[in-house]
């Protein structure tokens, strides 16, 4: 459940959880923007479901920015640098933060030096999604 008032929201990322979010929301049938530093949104999901969110994003009228630089979050607003280098502020009464995140393994080098065979998966190596985890987790488990 979305909670608080139906002023605009922002979303700062466009991957699969941004994606996802941002269709979620649109459903309560607020204004939704999508804020994605990269050329395209959904660029980490799988091609079948990547398109399949997006043409449900674009039927469900949410705004997306590609090439957007988040710069500053106020209480009422969200500034960002578009791909020409403009700085671009737009209304939020809600803003969500979906911003990509980094592999974080702090014993991947202690366990190499004290292990003869180590196999890191998942979010240890990339960020990624529970399906590739567990993929890689068996292929792992199967050199054992």
């Amino acid at each position: 459940m979305v909670t608080g008032g139906m002023g605009p929201v922002v979303v700062c990322g466009g991957g699969e959880v941004g994606g996802e979010t941002a269709e979620f929301i649109s459903q309560t049938n607020r204004d939704v923007t999508i804020l994605e530093m990269k050329p395209a949104i959904l660029s980490d999901m799988f091609v079948v479901n990547m398109i399949s969110l997006i043409n449900r994003i674009y039927k469900q009228g949410i705004k997306v920015m590609t090439n957007a630089t988040v710069k500053a979050i106020t209480e009422n607003s969200v500034t960002y640098t578009d791909a020409e280098g403009k700085e671009v502020t737009i209304p939020a009464e809600t803003v969500v933060s979906t911003f990509g995140y980094k592999a974080y393994n702090p014993l991947q080098k202690i366990a190499e030096e004290n292990c003869s065979e180590v196999y890191t998966v998942g979010s240890a190596v990339k960020a990624g999604n529970a399906l590739t985890a567990i993929r890689e987790g068996y292929q792992a488990g199967l050199k054992l």
